[in-house]
């Protein structure tokens, strides 16, 4: 196998028969040796993707999801009161001083994306109304 190619390894998503679940631009080839399967560029440079798509709007239905929201997360994410809810944990590491908490221990990323989950939403600046 030439070094350019790409071995997909056993945890690599597969679909019903067995055949690795990947979309390839018309450049790449999927392969198959003794070892498994593997990606390889064909030689053609033009880049077009080669899909076959199948679009649903039709509702997932994983076992148990809903339960576990309405029981354990959504309580955890609203929880106030206990000092060891999700709630209070995101609170904690925002509000500890530095260094182990705080504005400064965090990404701005990081720290918005918690503080969404304790309900914060940012507003962009109106200047109408300064």
């Amino acid at each position: 196998m030439a070094s350019n190619n790409f071995r997909l390894g056993s945890l690599y998503p597969k679909n019903e028969d067995g055949t690795p679940n990947v979309l390839l631009s018309s450049g790449y080839s999927l392969d198959r040796d003794d070892q498994g399967y593997y990606i390889s560029d064909n030689g053609s440079a033009n880049g077009s993707l080669k899909a076959t798509l199948e679009i649903t709007t039709d509702p997932v239905n994983i076992k148990n999801v809903s339960k576990f929201v309405e029981e354990w997360l959504i309580p955890q994410l609203t929880d106030k009161d206990d000092e060891n809810s999700i709630f209070n944990q995101y609170l904690r590491s925002i509000t500890t001083p530095p260094p182990t908490g705080g504005w400064t221990a965090y990404t701005n990323n990081v720290l918005l994306e918690a503080l969404s989950y304790l309900g914060y939403r940012g507003y962009g600046y109106d200047e109408a109304a300064n």
